[in-house]
C-alpha cells in the first residue's frame, strides 16, 4: 500500500507558466517555500499540498489618481490630480502583508490619502508659491515592510 500513496502524489502535480515579468508566491502547507518567490519559467505544484497564492507582476506600473477637490487651510477649494509610479521589489511581502494581495489598491488609496493630507495642510497662497517644493515633497516611495 505504501507504493500507492507515492504514485498518487507523483501524478498530482500541476504545471504553471510564470512569465519573465512575473513571480509566483507559493505556499506549502500554509508556509512560504524556502526559496521565496518562484519564477520565471515552468513551475510544478502539488495538488492539495501547494497553493499558488498569487502571480505578482514586478514591472513598474503607473496609476493616475483622479481629480480630487481638496479644501486648503484658508477654506479655498483646490482640484488636484496625482500620478503614482509603483514597482514591487519583494513579491512575498507584497502578497503576505496586504489583505487579499491587493497591493495596487493599497498603494492607490494610500497615495490618495497622502495627497489629500499634504495639500490640505497648506494655504492656497503657499501652494501657488511653492509648487516645485510641494512636487518634490509629494514624491513618496511606499515600501511594505514587516
Amino acid at each position: 500500500m505504501c507504493y500507492t500513496n507515492t504514485f498518487y502524489l507523483k501524478n498530482k502535480k500541476e504545471t504553471d507558466i510564470i512569465f519573465e515579468f512575473e513571480r509566483a508566491v507559493v505556499l506549502r502547507f500554509g508556509r512560504i517555500l524556502p526559496e521565496g518567490a518562484i519564477g520565471p519559467g515552468l513551475i510544478e505544484t502539488l495538488k492539495g499540498v501547494d497553493v499558488l497564492k498569487k502571480k505578482v507582476d514586478v514591472r513598474e506600473a503607473c496609476y493616475v489618481i483622479p481629480a480630487q477637490r481638496i479644501e486648503t487651510t484658508d477654506d479655498q477649494i483646490v482640484e488636484v490630480v496625482g500620478i503614482v509610479f509603483m514597482e514591487i521589489f519583494d513579491p512575498v511581502k507584497s502578497v503576505l502583508n496586504v489583505k487579499d494581495g491587493n497591493v495596487e489598491g493599497f498603494v492607490y488609496s494610500h497615495a490618495g490619502m497622502l495627497l489629500r493630507n499634504a495639500i490640505s495642510s497648506h494655504s492656497l497662497q503657499e501652494i501657488l508659491q511653492n509648487k516645485q517644493e510641494l512636487q518634490h515633497v509629494m514624491k513618496v516611495y511606499i515600501y511594505i515592510n514587516e
